[in-house]
C-alpha cells in the first residue's frame, strides 16, 4: 500500500514524515537521510493541510466516516485515527464520544502508546486517568456538548467543568445541549449556569449579551446596593428581561435611589 510522505522542511523542520496507509495502521515515521524513526505521538496538524502532498489517493483509503468524525479536531486528527486503526476500544470511543478521545490525545499528544492504554481502560477508566470525574453523569455531559472547536480553549473549559474537585458540569443537567457560549459564560459568571437566564441564552431566538454587558449590568446593581446582584440577574427568564432590569436600575441610579427594584 502507498504511504504519504510529507516534506516537513516546508514547515521549518529538518526531516520528512512518512505515514503508512490505513491498511498498514497509519504508522508514522520521521525520515532523516533515509533513516526511519517511529513517530511516537501526534502531528499537531489536520489532514486538510496534508492534501497537497497526497498524490496517490492515500487519504481516500481512510474510511470517510472516520475522517468526518475527526475533522473538528485537526490538532489531534492523526493520533485519533492512528488509535482507531490500532485499538478496537479507541475505535469505539471515536464512534461514541470523539470528544473524549480528543481529550485523551490532548493529554498524551507525545505518546500514542499511553493513549492506547487509556482507551483500554474504558470510557470511565479513561476519565479517571485524566483526573476527571468518572461517572455516567460526566459522560452524559460530554454527549450534550455542541462545539466547533474553532476558538482554541474548548478543552480547557471541558476539563474545568469535569474536574473532580468541583464537578461543575452538574450545573448543566437540565440543558438539552451545551454550546461554547455556555462554557464561556460559566467561566465568567458561574452563578448563571443552570439558572433561568443561563437556560434562556440557549434559545436561538435570544439576543446574546456580551460578557462586557453582563459586567456593566452587575456594576450598576452593586452601585445601587442591590442584594445578591448576580442571583437577581440569573433569575431573569430572558436577555430581554435582563435588559429591562438594567433599564430600571439605570433609572434608579439617575434618580439617586438606593432601593432595591427587582
Amino acid at each position: 500500500m502507498s504511504a504519504l510522505r510529507i516534506p516537513m522542511t516546508k514547515f521549518g523542520f529538518d526531516f520528512d514524515l512518512l505515514i503508512k496507509s490505513w491498511a498498514d495502521k497509519l504508522d508514522g515515521f520521521r525520515v532523516v537521510d533515509d533513516t526511519l524513526t517511529p513517530l511516537e505521538g501526534g502531528l499537531g496538524m489536520g489532514f486538510d493541510i496534508l492534501r497537497e502532498f497526497d498524490t496517490t489517493g492515500w487519504r481516500e483509503l481512510i474510511p470517510a466516516k472516520l475522517l468526518e468524525i475527526t475533522q473538528p479536531f485537526p490538532e489531534y486528527q492523526y493520533q485519533m485515527l492512528w488509535l482507531a486503526a490500532n485499538e478496537p476500544s479507541a475505535l469505539e470511543f471515536l464512534y461514541q464520544r470523539p470528544i473524549l478521545l480528543a481529550l485523551i490525545c490532548r493529554h498524551c499528544n507525545v505518546d500514542s502508546k499511553v493513549a492506547q492504554i487509556l482507551c483500554r481502560r474504558g470510557q470511565l477508566g479513561a476519565l479517571e486517568a485524566l483526573g476527571l470525574d468518572a461517572t455516567d453523569g460526566a459522560l452524559s455531559f460530554i454527549d450534550k456538548l455542541e462545539l466547533d472547536f474553532d476558538v482554541g480553549d474548548e478543552y480547557v473549559h471541558i476539563s474545568r467543568l469535569l474536574d473532580t474537585s468541583q464537578k461543575r458540569y452538574r450545573e448543566f443537567k437540565d440543558y438539552p445541549h451545551v454550546t461554547y457560549a455556555c462554557l464561556r459564560l460559566d467561566s465568567i459568571f458561574p452563578e448563571f449556569s443552570g439558572k433561568p437566564l443561563g437556560l434562556a441564552m440557549l434559545n436561538s431566538g435570544e439576543s446574546q449579551i456580551s460578557p462586557a454587558d453582563f459586567q456593566k449590568i452587575y456594576e450598576v446593581g452593586k452601585q445601587l446596593n442591590i442584594d445578591n446582584v448576580l442571583s437577581v440577574m440569573s433569575e431573569q427568564d430572558s436577555s430581554l428581561q435582563l435588559s429591562a432590569l438594567y433599564e430600571r436600575w439605570i433609572t434608579l441610579k439617575r434618580k439617586g435611589s438606593h432601593l432595591s427594584l427587582v
